[in-house]
C-alpha cells in the first residue's frame, strides 16, 4: 500500500501572470482529488498537501489556496480564477488610490474579504481530500525597518561581534482546527499575503503586526523594541529579495518531517516568470536615467529568481558527490589490513567534539544536540546501507571511524541536515501568454487576456503533471461529460500570445498615465520644485509615458 506522499508548493509572484498560476493550481488541485479519491477507493494512503510558500503575488494565492483546501473545497475550488480572472482588473486599481502609490489595494482587499476572511458557512466536513491536519504557510517579506543582528566575529575569540540589517524576512503560519475560526488570525494571514505582494511605488506600503518571537536573537528583541503587545511594521513586496521560496519550504518540510526530507516528499515551483531572460545585450554608459533606473529593477527581479532551486540543483550534486565518498571510505574501513583502529577511532571522535563544541559557541541555536545524539542519527540513518559500519559505538571501533567522519565530514560540507530533494518546475512559456508585457502588468489591462493565461496555465499543466505526480488521473469533465472549457483555447484567442498593451483598452491606458503624471507632480511639488520646470519634467514624462503605453 502506497505510503502517504507529502507535497509542498512554492509559488512565485507574477502580477497579472498570477492568473497563469491560479490555472496551474486548479489543476494541480484537481489532479490531487481525483488521485485521492481513487486512492480511497482502493484502500491506499491519500496525498497530502501540507507546506505552502508565496512570494509576491503567489502569497495571496497561496491564502487562497489555504481556505479552498481547508473550508469546503468543493464549493470554493473557482474562486482562483474568480479571484484572478473576473475581480481584479486595472480600473478597480485605479480607484481611491493614495497619495503614495500609483494603484490602489481596495480591490485587493475587497478579493481577500470575498473569499478569505467571509467567515459564515465554514463547515468542516468537507475539506479537501489532500488537506493536512496543520496546513504550514509561509510569505516573504521586505522589511522597510530593517532588523539588527550580531554577528560573531569569527576572526577572533574575544567574543566580539559586528551588527548587521537585513531586510529579507518572512512571515509563517500554521492553520489547523484549532485556529479555523479564528477571524483574527486569518487576518494577520491576509496582511502578511499583502505585505508580500506589495509591488514597490505601485502599491503603499502594508503593516503587518510582528512580535519579539519573530525575531529571536535580534538586537530589537533585546531592546525591547516590540513591547508586550507587538509593533506594527511596514513591508513591500517580499518578491524583492526572494521570489522563489523554495528554501523556505525545505526549512518547513524538515520541521514537519522531523528532521531529514522525507524521500518521497514532492516539491512543486510554480513561477511564470522562471523562463525569462533578463538579458541586455546594449547597456551603454550614457543612457538616459529612466533606461538605467529600469534596467536597476530587472537586475534586482532578476537575483530574487531561480537562486533557490539553482542551489538545490547544486546541493543535490554535493549529496551525490558525498554518498560516493561514503561508499568509498565504507570499503576503505572494512578493510582487515587498518592498523589500530581504535587510536583512529579516538582521534577522529576528538576532531568531531571540537567542531561540534566550536558550532556550539558560534551558532548556539544550530547545535542544541548533543554529539552523541547527532551520531546515534546518522548511525539510524545509513545502518540499511553499510549495516557492518553501524553499529553502537561503544561496541565497534570500525562503526566509530565510520559514523565519526561522517560527522566531520558533514559538518565541513554543510550537508549534515540536508536532503536530496525531488522538485518539479512549472513555468510559463512566454510565447504562449498574453498578460507578460508591461513587466507582467498588462494583463490587468484585459479580462480575456488573463481568462487566456489561465487556460494556458491549466493546459499546460495537465499535459505534465501526471509524470510529476507519479499517477494518472482524468480531466475535469462538466456535466455533459465532456472536459470543462478551461482546457481549450478559442480560435478568436489565437493571436493573444503575440498582443502587445497597445491593443489594451485607449481609456485605461490614459487613466494610468495620468495617475503616474499627477503622482510625479506631487513629488516634485514637495521637493520644491520651481513650477515652469514642473511644467517642463511633466510634458516630458508625459511623452515618455505615452511611448511606453503605445498612446498617440
Amino acid at each position: 500500500m502506497p505510503k502517504t506522499r507529502k507535497i509542498a508548493l512554492i509559488l512565485a509572484g507574477g502580477v497579472s501572470l498570477g492568473a497563469y498560476q491560479a490555472g496551474v493550481i486548479t489543476e494541480i488541485l484537481h489532479a490531487l482529488d481525483v488521485i485521492n479519491r481513487r486512492r480511497n477507493d482502493s484502500g491506499d494512503s491519500p496525498i497530502v498537501l501540507d507546506v505552502i510558500t508565496g512570494a509576491s503575488a503567489g502569497s495571496m494565492t497561496a491564502a487562497l489556496i489555504a481556505r479552498i483546501m481547508l473550508c469546503d473545497f468543493e464549493a470554493r475550488r473557482g474562486h482562483l480564477r474568480d479571484a484572478w480572472v473576473e475581480d481584479i482588473d486595472i480600473l478597480r486599481l485605479l480607484v481611491n488610490i493614495p497619495g503614495n502609490a500609483l494603484l490602489s489595494k481596495d480591490v485587493i482587499w475587497e478579493i481577500a474579504n470575498r473569499y478569505i476572511l467571509r467567515d459564515e458557512d465554514l463547515p468542516r466536513d468537507n475539506r479537501a481530500s489532500f488537506a493536512p491536519e496543520k496546513l504550514r504557510l509561509s510569505f516573504t517579506l521586505s522589511n522597510m525597518h530593517g532588523i539588527d543582528y550580531a554577528i560573531p566575529n569569527l576572526s577572533r575569540d574575544d567574543g566580539t561581534s559586528f551588527a548587521s540589517t537585513f531586510f529579507s524576512d518572512v512571515g509563517r503560519f500554521e492553520v489547523s482546527d484549532a485556529n479555523l475560526d479564528d477571524s483574527l488570525y486569518w487576518k494577520t494571514i491576509v496582511e502578511a499575503a499583502m505585505a508580500s505582494g506589495n509591488f514597490p511605488i505601485v502599491f503603499q506600503p502594508q503593516p503587518v503586526t510582528r512580535f519579539a518571537a519573530d525575531y529571536k536573537g535580534s538586537v530589537q528583541e533585546e531592546e525591547g523594541f516590540f513591547g508586550d503587545s507587538g509593533r506594527a511594521l511596514s513591508f513591500l513586496d517580499g518578491g524583492m529579495f526572494n521570489n522563489e521560496p523554495l528554501r523556505e519550504a525545505v526549512h518547513l518540510a524538515s520541521s514537519v518531517d522531523g528532521g531529514p526530507i522525507d524521500p518521497t516528499r514532492l516539491f512543486i515551483l510554480v513561477d511564470p516568470n522562471v523562463n525569462q531572460s533578463r538579458h541586455a545585450a546594449e547597456v551603454l554608459p550614457d543612457d538616459p536615467l529612466e533606461k538605467i533606473v529600469g534596467r536597476m529593477a530587472d537586475m534586482v527581479r532578476g537575483e530574487s529568481t531561480a537562486r533557490d532551486w539553482l542551489r538545490t540543483t547544486q546541493i543535490n550534486v554535493e549529496l551525490s558527490w558525498r554518498d560516493q565518498l561514503l561508499q568509498e571510505i565504507a570499503e576503505i574501513f572494512t578493510l582487515e589490513s587498518i592498523q589500530d583502529s581504535n587510536a583512529i577511532a579516538e582521534k577522529l571522535k576528538t576532531v568531531a567534539e571540537n567542531i561540534h563544541e566550536r558550532r556550539r559557541s558560534v551558532f548556539a541555536s544550530s547545535a542544541q544536540i548533543a554529539l552523541v545524539d547527532e551520531i546515534e542519527m546518522l548511525r539510524t540513518r545509513y545502518e540499511t546501507v553499510y549495516p557492518d559500519l553501524t553499529q553502537p559505538v561503544s561496541e565497534s571501533n570500525r562503526s566509530a571511524m565510520f559514523l565519526y567522519f561522517t560527522f566531520i565530514l558533514n559538518s565541513v560540507s554543510d550537508l549534515g541536515h540536508k536532503s536530496r530533494l525531488n522538485l518539479s518546475i512549472i513555468g510559463a512559456d512566454k510565447t504562449k501568454t498574453a498578460g507578460d508585457q508591461l513587466n507582467s502588468f498588462g494583463g490587468f489591462f484585459d479580462q480575456k487576456w488573463r481568462e487566456h493565461d489561465f487556460r494556458v496555465g491549466r493546459i499546460e499543466t495537465s499535459r505534465h503533471l501526471a509524470v510529476i505526480l507519479g499517477e494518472s488521473y482524468e480531466k475535469e469533465l462538466n456535466d455533459s461529460g465532456e472536459a470543462v472549457a478551461s482546457y481549450t483555447i478559442p480560435d478568436e484567442w489565437a493571436n493573444f500570445p503575440d498582443v502587445s498593451i497597445q491593443h489594451a483598452d485607449d481609456g485605461l491606458r490614459k487613466n494610468f498615465r495620468n495617475v503616474v503624471l499627477d503622482r510625479s507632480t506631487e513629488v516634485m511639488r514637495r521637493l520644491s520644485i520651481p513650477g515652469l520646470i514642473r511644467f517642463m519634467l511633466r510634458l516630458y514624462l508625459k511623452r515618455k509615458l505615452s511611448n511606453i503605453l503605445k498612446l498617440r
